[in-house]
């Protein structure tokens, strides 16, 4: 993720050089630096509920003890597994729809399936980690959220 990151960093500014220094801009960066950040984007998801570094309301979940707080935890993953597994299911209907369409991207002439596969995969992925969190949680007592301090 950071080397997407990175990437299109390195590509915006070549963009910039090339469109205003030579006057000749790159055609395809655009979309490359598009279909890069929603990578980066998607595939963090899952290392992100690894880390524990999902959105959440600390202040209030810390003014419970323990047990509680890890029944919100498994609360939390339970409905995260629900609105991933729905999610997962329009992304597999988007990808069928463009592997279909066979629709190729202007500037790349790349299918555009490659842009709308990743979300797929980044829910995918989610919903392993928070099915991880979900076992880690319930069965050997283990909060991952407190694995922020790493």
């Amino acid at each position: 993720m950071v080397l997407f990151l990175v990437l299109l960093t390195v590509l915006v500014l070549a963009q910039i050089v090339m469109r205003y220094v030579f006057v000749n801009p790159m055609t395809w960066s655009e979309e490359l630096c598009r279909t890069l950040f929603v990578w980066s984007g998607f595939l963090s998801i899952g290392y992100c509920v690894r880390k524990g570094t999902t959105i959440c309301l600390d202040t209030v979940r810390n003014l419970f003890p323990p047990a509680i707080r890890r029944l919100f935890l498994c609360t939390s993953s339970l409905i995260m597994i629900v609105l991933l597994s729905y999610l997962l299911y329009g992304s597999i209907q988007l990808v069928e729809s463009m592997a279909k369409r066979g629709t190729l991207m202007a500037g790349m002439q790349i299918p555009m399936l490659w842009l709308y596969a990743v979300p797929m995969i980044g829910i995918g992925i989610g919903i392993l980690r928070f099915i991880q969190v979900l076992i880690m949680t319930k069965f050997f007592s283990q909060d991952l959220n407190s694995q922020k301090e790493d």
